[in-house]
């Protein structure tokens, strides 16, 4: 059975004890509380829960760095990364052969470059499934499109659009696919489907430039859209990659979510695939974006049961809460 492990972290702290642990006057104590004792103790990585599937021999584990969101990003980086290494020895020590780094324990870690060293364990950041999330996306959006649609990718993301275009000239049904380093009013309004990756500079996207009908898919974590274009044009669409996983479901995740961040999507792939080595940990290629849009149809409809950890077995109805670490 392949075994992998997800690296979250608690997103209210007094709240998710009180209800991992069962003690409901845990989130009586303040918050800073907490935070102090984090900061101060050395605590060790908490196993969160599992991931099991009676269709598929795979399970996983869910743990928790002993770190609230905002002590990872004012905390030395140093310290925080010490402490996201020893949940990565802790999920080597749980028999995962793949781990994935959610949200900000890759973004301190460089998207995981700072365990590039560990060759005991596979780590994965999520970045190859955010790249291949956009080419499914746009491949949704061509049914939208007029016949013979221009796409246009634009952005300072120079390194990850390289690595989209052969992808994206293989699909059919793109007449004109073009990328533009310097955009300009003018031939922006020539495009049926821009995808914005990156920032655009000193440049905004604003209602004037866009064509009748077109549609925006911002994959930018930049202000690159003046959000005035939702009240000025009726016309235009405004979307962005979806992290809704088109083969994985996950069944009673913590906070009812029906959606999985990338990072946890790409692991369960790899580990379903049986991957070894680090894969998402530098630049995004061609061939991990192909290689993971191939895993996504190869392994369709693949269904996973969230088990939060009980720490009272006797009494199994406890356990149900949804403590949101994931």
């Amino acid at each position: 059975m392949n075994t992998f492990a997800f690296l979250a972290y608690p997103r209210e702290i007094a709240q998710d004890l009180a209800r991992l642990t069962h003690v409901p006057a845990l989130k009586l104590i303040p918050e800073a509380a907490y935070e102090y004792a984090m900061r101060k103790l050395p605590l060790k990585p908490m196993l969160t829960g599992h991931l099991q599937s009676n269709q598929h021999s795979i399970q996983g584990h869910v743990i928790s760095v002993p770190l609230t969101a905002h002590q990872f990003r004012v905390l030395p980086a140093e310290m925080v990364q010490e402490r996201i290494n020893d949940a990565i020895t802790h999920a080597h020590d749980l028999g995962a052969s793949v781990v994935g780094l959610g949200s900000l324990t890759a973004e301190v870690s460089q998207a995981g470059q700072a365990f590039g060293y560990r060759k005991d364990i596979s780590i994965t950041s999520g970045t190859v499934y955010r790249a291949a999330s956009v080419v499914m996306e746009i491949e949704r959006l061509l049914k939208h499109l007029p016949r013979n649609p221009k796409v246009t990718l634009i952005g300072s993301d120079f390194k990850l659009i390289s690595a989209l275009m052969p992808v994206l000239e293989k699909i059919s049904g793109i007449h004109q696919l073009t990328t533009d380093a310097d955009p300009v009013p003018a031939r922006l309004r020539e495009a049926d489907l821009l995808v914005v990756l990156g920032d655009l500079g000193a440049l905004q996207l604003r209602s004037e430039h866009l064509k009748h009908n077109a549609i925006v898919l911002n994959a930018s974590r930049s202000r690159a859209l003046d959000p005035r274009i939702v009240r000025e044009r009726s016309d235009v669409i405004l979307t962005d990659p979806s992290i809704f996983n088109p083969a994985i479901r996950i069944q009673s995740t913590p906070g009812h979510t029906k959606t999985l961040c990338p990072s946890l999507t790409e692991t369960i792939l790899l580990s379903l695939e049986g991957h070894r080595g680090h894969f998402a940990l530098d630049e995004v290629r061609t061939s991990q974006v192909e290689y993971l849009l191939g895993l996504l149809k190869k392994h369709q409809h693949v269904q996973l049961d969230f088990v939060p950890r009980a720490s009272r077995p006797s009494k199994p109805a406890e356990s149900s809460g949804n403590v949101r670490w994931i």
